[in-house]
C-alpha cells in the first residue's frame, strides 16, 4: 500500500458488515488504521495508484449470496465477466499439462460442461477451478475416478451421485488410466 501494488479479496461477499465498512472507510479517506499491540494506533496511507480488486462470483445457484450495499459498491467499478466458453475451458486445461492426452482434456471439459448444465437450476456452480484441480491430480498420477468424484461429487447425496457416475462412465478417455 506504500507503493504501486494491488491487492485481491476473493469472495468479497462472505466478508462481514464491519469488514466491508472498514475497506470503504480505508478506501474513501486514503488511509488505513490499525491497532498494534504496544504500539497503538498505526495508520498506512494508501499509494495513489494503489489497486483493490474485489471478485464476488455472481452465477445461478448461489445460495445465502447477499448483495454487497451499495455505498460499499460505489468505491469499485463493476466489471460483469461473463461465463468461460468451451474453447475457453479446453485452452486453460491444455495449457495447464501437456502430458495428458487430449482426449482426456476434452472429455474432462465437456463433463465439465454438462454437469453444469444439469445443475444449472441447483444451488451448484461449477467453475474452471475445478477443472485445474483435476488436471493438478492427474498429473500427480492420482486416480481418475477418485479425483473426479471427490472434485466434482462429494457436495451430494447418494441420489445425485449415482446420476454423476452414469455420466462418468460415458467417457471412455477417465478409463484408461
Amino acid at each position: 500500500m506504500l507503493h504501486n501494488q494491488s491487492m485481491l479479496l476473493d469472495d468479497i461477499h462472505y466478508a462481514n458488515d464491519e469488514c466491508l465498512n472498514f475497506i470503504k472507510n480505508s478506501l474513501h479517506n486514503g488511509f488505513i488504521s490499525f491497532e498494534q499491540p504496544g504500539k497503538g494506533l498505526q495508520k498506512i496511507k494508501i499509494h495513489k495508484n494503489f489497486r483493490l480488486i474485489a471478485i464476488q462470483t455472481t452465477g445461478i445457484g448461489f445460495i445465502n449470496k447477499r448483495k454487497l450495499p451499495l455505498g460499499f459498491l460505489s468505491e469499485f467499478e463493476v466489471i460483469n465477466v461473463s461465463d468461460l466458453e468451451r474453447d475457453d475451458l479446453f485452452e486453460i486445461a491444455k495449457n495447464m499439462n501437456s502430458t495428458l492426452p487430449t482426449k482426456m482434456i476434452e472429455d474432462l471439459v465437456d463433463f465439465h460442461i454438462k454437469l453444469s448444465e444439469i445443475n444449472k437450476d441447483d444451488f451448484d456452480y461449477f467453475t474452471v477451478r475445478q477443472i485445474i484441480a483435476t488436471i493438478k491430480a492427474l498429473t500427480r498420477n492420482e486416480n481418475v475416478y477418485d479425483t473426479l468424484m471427490s472434485i466434482y461429487a462429494a457436495r451430494y447425496k447418494k441420489e445425485k451421485k449415482i446420476e454423476l457416475i452414469e455420466l462418468l462412465n460415458k467417457y471412455e478417455s477417465f478409463k484408461s488410466i
